[in-house]
């Protein structure tokens, strides 16, 4: 019987190094959760970041878009004006020719 208390004491020794083995294990365990709690905050703010970032892109590429659509609208306008001055021009050609015209024939009668 002696024996058997024993073997039970060493036993429930054995059963108690276990125990705090496995507290150890555990508060290993919480630490790394807490780490990766740290980690897993240090991501979201980034993304945070990352999305004001995107957000102020956003704007100033629609800042940009606005600008090189004025830019193209006022090459249009410009052309349209070249385009404009070249018939004047043209035509004021045409009548010069036909004024040049005239003249040499009122030589040639003469």
């Amino acid at each position: 019987m002696k024996q058997d208390m024993l073997g039970m004491k060493q036993d429930i020794a054995g059963m108690k190094q276990d125990i705090a083995g496995m507290k150890q294990d555990i508060a290993g365990i919480k630490k790394e959760q807490q780490g990766m709690k740290k980690d897993i905050s240090a991501v979201k703010n980034e993304q945070k970041e990352m999305k004001k970032q995107l957000e102020l892109l956003n704007i100033r590429q629609d800042e940009i878009y606005s600008v090189v659509t004025s830019i193209d609208e006022s090459n249009r306008v410009h052309k349209a004006e070249i385009d404009n001055i070249t018939v004047k021009f043209a035509h004021f050609e045409g009548i010069k020719n036909k004024i040049g015209d005239i003249i040499n024939e009122d030589r040639v009668l003469k």
